[in-house]
């Protein structure tokens, strides 16, 4: 029997979460029997679609049509951005009859962020404390600026993070501080009304429009302070247990001993940084850190074991999560900690971090080999490791291009998460592959010199050059037994890397 044709109206189609989209298809019966097909979602996106009917009979060399209606849910599981899914239509008759189609589905930004005030009204002489919990309940990620302010600037206000990151389903929480600045020493107690805003920080400078019933991306929260007398009933009558108690804490601070006075850092300073050593050799150590929201640099310092002392300071990217620092000594334990910088503003610096690096190894003794230069291009069955005086960090741990102990051959399939021209360094694939797994992705990379039969499987263009004769580095995950496993991957791999396309490969196809 003859593959029947299959079709979607449209290659990119857009719904908002709680919404629908209707994407038809149609299919043709190449045949010559009359035949009937079973028409199923592939992808992600299944859970939530449904085809109408979900079989169709058709006469031969004639076409039928079904819609593909998609209703991504509105509890913000469906998460914003593009999403690939496909049509697979199967013969009722033949099952290895078949034919699929593919499609993008965008899904649309749902804000729903919810905000409150613990307790909504505080009371003090001097100062008001409360605890402000956010949640995200969207789809999308949330940056916001939280902004504290009365209309009558009657107080000040301290927040422990200015800058608040929500993913979706994520929470947060934010401690205030409004302080009066105008005390009264009688009276009775008067309520001082503020409001703490979120700001989304893509908003721009712009006024936000007026929306009936708040708007879901920027919550808004009224509190206020009840403010007291500085001098109720009763505290006249403890002046003198008070002035008493002053003399004590005075003597005691003129006969205690000096301690170090931690440093202060101004408010709106970045938080301090997390750092950690992934790998060590005998004469590198790789580092990694946890990235910071809106930092403009990262300066690693390397600081001496014994005196405590910065020996280098390095300037790094803000768009860097790591970084391998070299020309270090053998058998020697090196140390460092990382600053951030944002707006202009350092923060402290991270906790000290130490290793060792590795002892270096012998020496090898170098064996005389024939090299046949018609040879060096192709891939060889089991290639002899060459010494080498650096230790990449992840390396495939099988032969490349041996059917017997390469993984991705014989029809295996892998998700490629990017591909680089021979142009840039191992080192720099290297570190790629580092971020990868430091984001919990187990990455491998491999030289597709040594694959000369792999193919990309993708509708769209590849995000790389076209592969050369010399080659090219390929990263990658897997490999799996079928290319629906390889797919489940890409999600996550677009997640890692913002921008970026992920499609499959398969390295010895039929």
């Amino acid at each position: 029997m003859a593959d029947p044709l299959i079709s979607l109206d449209t290659e990119h189609a857009f719904v908002q979460p709680g919404g629908q989209v209707r994407v038809t298809v149609t299919i043709t019966n190449t045949g010559n029997l009359v035949e009937g097909f079973w028409l199923q979602v592939l992808g992600p996106a299944a859970a939530w679609a449904e085809v109408v009917p979900p079989e169709v009979s058709v006469y031969p060399q004639q076409d039928a049509t079904a819609a593909v209606i998609l209703s991504p849910p509105s509890d913000g599981s469906a998460l914003s951005g593009m999403l690939p899914f496909g049509v697979l239509a199967s013969s009722t008759l033949d099952a290895t009859t078949s034919a699929a189609a593919e499609a993008d589905l965008e899904i649309g930004e749902l804000h729903s962020l919810q905000a409150k005030i613990i307790p909504v009204t505080s009371t003090g002489r001097w100062r008001g404390r409360h605890v402000i919990q956010l949640q995200n309940w969207g789809n999308s990620q949330a940056q916001l600026q939280m902004v504290a302010r009365d209309p009558d600037d009657a107080l000040g206000f301290y927040l422990s993070s200015a800058y608040v990151d929500l993913p979706p389903g994520g929470q947060a929480t934010v401690r205030l501080s409004a302080r009066s600045k105008r005390p009264f020493l009688r009276g009775s107690p008067v309520r001082v009304p503020f409001q703490v805003i979120g700001e989304p920080l893509d908003g721009g400078t712009q006024p936000p429009p007026a929306v009936p019933y708040g708007d879901p991306s920027r919550p808004v929260i009224d509190a206020a302070l009840n403010q007291k007398a500085i001098l109720s009933r009763g505290v006249v009558t403890l002046l003198t247990l008070l002035l008493v108690g002053i003399l004590a804490l005075v003597g005691f601070a003129l006969t205690r001993k000096e301690t170090p006075v931690p440093d202060l850092y101004p408010r709106g300073a970045p938080p301090k940084g997390v750092l950690r050593v992934v790998t060590t050799t005998p004469s590198s150590v790789s580092l990694a850190w946890d990235p910071v929201a809106l930092a403009d640099r990262y300066d690693l310092q390397q600081v001496d074991p014994a005196t405590q002392n910065v020996i280098k300071n390095s300037p790094l990217d803000a768009a860097l999560t790591g970084t391998d620092v070299v020309g270090l000594p053998a058998e020697q334990e090196v140390c460092f900690r990382l600053a951030v910088t944002r707006a202009k503003i350092t923060g402290p610096p991270s906790d000290l971090v130490c290793a060792t690096t590795t002892a270096a190894p012998p020496t090898p003794v170098p064996t005389p080999t024939a090299t046949d230069p018609a040879t060096t291009a192709a891939p060889s069955p089991s290639p002899t490791p060459t010494p080498s005086t650096t230790t990449p960090s992840p390396t495939p741990t099988f032969s490349p291009g041996d059917p017997n102990t390469d993984p991705i051959m014989k029809g295996q399939w892998i998700a490629v998460a990017d591909v680089l021209p021979k142009t840039v360094a191992e080192s720099d694939v290297q570190i790629h592959v580092q971020q990868l797994t430091a984001a919990g992705l187990p990455a491998k990379y491999l030289d597709s010199v040594h694959y000369p039969r792999l193919v990309l499987y993708t509708t769209t263009p590849p995000p790389v050059p076209t592969p050369t004769p010399e080659g090219t580095w390929v990263v990658f995950l897997g490999p799996f037994p079928a290319q629906a496993d390889a797919d489940v991957q890409c999600p996550s791999i677009v997640a890692a890397q913002p921008g970026a396309t992920c499609v499959t490969a398969q390295a010895d196809p039929p």
